[in-house]
C-alpha cells in the first residue's frame, strides 16, 4: 500500500522553485542606453561604450547560466514526478486487481476456464496460467485434467544425464498431478527425428508411463528396433480406456520382428494408425470394433495386409491406406483374395505405390461408400479398377478426389464421372485434370432447354476444385460452365455451384502451345461471378 504524499512534502521547495522560475521566465527588457544606440549602427564603440558592452555581455552570460541551471533542475524534477507517477500507477493497478471478479471465482470454475484456454493454445495444451499468480497456480495444480496430456521425447546422444533426470522428475510430477484422469500422451524422438537409439534412461521413462497403461486413452508410441520387442511385450494386456492408438516403428520392413499382441484387450479402442511396422505381420488388434484405420506409408503395407485388415474390421467407417509393393516379391506366396462385402465403410482414402492392385480392388464391395480419394504415384490401370469398384458397389459417392502424375485418358475420366451422378464435391489434380477439356465441359454445361430427364453431367455438383493445364481448356468454355451452374432455378434437378477453386498451370519448356489469352469479356464474366452478380441473361456474345 502506498502512503499519501503530504502537503508539506509536496510544497517543500515549490515556493522557491516557482518564484525563481517565474522571475527568470519574465519578458526581457530592451538593453539600456547607450548599448541600444551602439547596437543600432555599424560604427565602432568608444572606450566607455566597450566597457559597458563587456559588462552587459558578462551579465547576459551569467543570466544564461542561471537559466541553464534552472532548466536542468526542472527536468530533474519532471523525471522524479514521472517516476512517482509510474509507481503510483502500479499501486493503482494492484489495488484494482484486488477487486477483480476472477478472485471471487471458485477454483473449479477457474480450472474450467483454463481448460477452455487449452483449445486456443497452438500445441493444444498450455501451463501458462501457473505463471500468472499464486492463486492461478493453485487452481491449475488442482485441475487434474490440465495435466493429463503430455509428450515425452527421446533424448539425443549429446544430451547429458542431468537432462534425463529432469525429464523423469517432470514426468512423475505430471502423472501425479493428473490423478486418475485418462491420459493423452506421446512418446517418441525429439521433434519427430528418426534414427535415434533409445538408451537406458529412455527405457526408464517408458516404464513410468507403462505403469499407468490402465489410464491410456489417446496414445502415440514411436519406438525403435533394439528395444521394440521388449517394450511391446511389457505393455499390460488390459487397456480399458484406450480409445485411439498410433504406432510407429523402425522405417522399412523387417521380417524378423516378433508378432505383437499387446493391444488385443482394449475394449474402447476405435481408432488406429500404423506407420512404421512394429511386427512382421499386422498387430493383433480388436479389429472388429475399429471405426477408423490408417495404414500409412513407412510400413510397406501390401495388398495382402490391406485385405486382411478390411476383412477383420467389419465395423470400419473410415479407411486410409498406402499400398506398397512387397519388400521382397520372391518371398510372397500369391493367394486369391476372397470377396469382401463391407456394409459400413463410408470414407476411403487410397495412395497407390504399386500397379498390382486389380486383384485387391476386384475383391472389394463398398455399398455405403460416400467419400473416395485416390492418389496414384505411378501409371497403371487404376481407372479401370475404380470403375469396376464403383459399378460393383452401387454406392452413391458424394465426394470424389483423383490425383495422378500422368495424363488420364479422356475416356477413363468420363467413365468414372458417369458412374457418380450424385457427387457434390469433385477434386481433380495433376494428371487427373488433364482430361477436362472443352468437350468434357460441354457435357458439364447445363442447357436450360434440355429434354425431360436428360440433365448435364454431375448435376448435383456444389464444389469443384481442379488443377488445370491451361492448354487443354478455353477460358470461354470455363466461364460458360460456371454461368450455367450458378442459376439452379432453371432446372429442378440442378444444384447451385457454391465453391470453385481453379489452378491454371503452364509448365515451362513444354511442347504444348502457349497459354491462351484471356479476353476482356471473359475476364469481366469471371469477375462478375466472383462478386456474385446475376448473370442469368448472359449470352455467348458477352464472352
Amino acid at each position: 500500500m502506498s502512503e499519501p504524499i503530504s502537503q508539506a512534502q509536496a510544497g517543500r521547495g515549490s515556493r522557491v522553485c516557482t518564484c525563481q522560475a517565474e522571475q527568470l521566465a519574465a519578458l526581457l527588457d530592451t538593453p539600456p542606453r547607450p548599448v541600444a544606440e551602439v547596437l543600432g549602427h555599424y560604427g565602432a564603440p568608444t572606450a566607455a561604450e566597450r566597457t559597458i558592452v563587456r559588462e552587459r555581455a558578462l551579465q547576459i552570460a551569467t543570466d544564461m547560466s542561471k537559466l541553464d541551471s534552472e532548466i536542468a533542475r526542472m527536468w530533474n524534477l519532471l523525471d522524479r514526478l514521472r517516476r512517482n507517477r509510474a509507481v503510483l500507477q502500479t499501486h493503482y493497478a494492484e489495488h484494482n486487481n484486488l477487486l477483480s471478479p476472477t478472485r471471487r471465482l471458485p477454483i473449479d470454475v477457474l480450472g474450467s476456464i483454463f481448460l477452455h484456454f487449452q483449445g486456443m493454445s497452438p500445441s493444444g495444451r498450455s501451463i501458462v496460467p501457473t505463471q500468472v499468480c499464486r492463486h492461478w497456480r493453485d487452481a491449475t495444480l488442482a485441475t487434474s485434467e490440465l495435466w493429463s496430456h503430455f509428450k515425452i521425447w527421446w533424448r539425443a546422444h549429446s544430451d547429458d544425464d542431468t537432462r534425463a533426470i529432469e525429464v523423469a522428475e517432470m514426468t512423475r510430477a505430471w502423472l501425479e498431478r493428473s490423478s486418475g484422469r485418462p491420459l493423452k500422451l506421446e512418446f517418441g524422438p525429439f521433434y519427430g527425428i528418426r534414427g535415434y537409439s533409445m538408451e537406458c534412461s529412455d527405457i526408464e521413462l517408458f516404464a513410468l508411463i507403462k505403469n499407468q497403461a490402465h489410464r491410456w486413452q489417446d496414445v502415440e508410441l514411436n519406438v525403435v528396433e533394439p528395444v521394440l520387442s521388449m517394450l511391446v511385450a511389457s505393455i499390460p494386456l488390459n487397456l480399458p480406456m484406450l480409445r485411439s492408438l498410433q504406432l510407429d516403428g523402425p522405417p522399412g520392413y523387417n521380417h524378423q520382428l516378433s508378432p505383437c499382441n499387446a493391444f488385443r484387450h482394449a475394449p474402447a479402442l476405435r481408432t488406429i494408425e500404423l506407420r512404421g511396422r512394429i511386427s512382421s505381420l499386422l498387430p493383433d488388434l480388436p479389429w472388429s470394433q475399429l471405426t477408423s484405420c490408417n495404414l500409412a506409408s513407412g510400413g510397406n503395407y501390401t495388398c495382402q495386409d490391406i485385405h486382411r485388415a478390411i476383412s477383420q474390421a467389419i465395423n470400419l467407417e473410415n479407411l486410409s491406406v498406402t499400398i506398397s509393393p512387397p519388400f521382397d516379391p520372391t518371398s510372397v506366396t500369391f493367394e486369391a483374395f476372397s470377396p469382401i462385402h463391407h456394409n459400413t465403410l463410408l470414407c476411403l482414402d487410397i495412395v497407390l505405390q504399386t500397379t498390382s492392385v486389380q486383384d485387391l480392388f476386384g475383391a472389394l464391395t463398398f455399398p455405403a461408400l460416400t467419400n473416395l480419394s485416390l492418389f496414384e504415384d505411378s501409371s497403371g490401370n487404376s481407372a479401370q479398377c475404380l470403375t469396376s469398384l464403383i459399378t460393383r458397389s452401387h454406392c452413391s459417392l458424394k465426394h470424389l478426389l483423383l490425383r495422378n502424375p500422368i495424363r488420364s485418358p479422356y475416356e477413363d475420366l468420363l467413365d468414372v464421372l458417369t458412374l457418380v451422378p450424385v457427387v457434390s464435391k469433385l477434386e481433380l489434380y495433376d494428371g487427373a485434370a488433364i482430361g477436362i477439356d472443352d468437350s468434357m465441359m460441354d457435357l458439364l454445361i447445363h442447357q436450360p432447354d434440355h429434354a425431360q430427364g436428360s440433365c448435364c453431367l454431375l448435376p448435383h455438383l456444389t464444389c469443384i476444385k481442379i488443377c488445370f493445364g491451361v492448354t487443354r481448356l478455353s477460358y470461354e468454355k470455363l466461364a460458360e460452365f460456371l454461368v450455367s451452374r450458378c442459376n439452379p432455378a432453371t432446372c429442378n434437378s440442378l444444384a447451385q455451384l457454391r465453391e470453385v477453386e481453379l489452378t491454371f498451370i503452364s509448365k515451362p519448356f513444354s511442347r504444348d502451345p502457349p497459354a491462351q489469352t484471356l479476353s476482356p469479356g471473359t475476364l469481366n464474366v469471371l469477375r462478375a461471378l466472383r462478386d456474385g452478380e446475376n448473370l442469368r441473361e448472359l449470352g455467348s456474345e458477352d464472352m
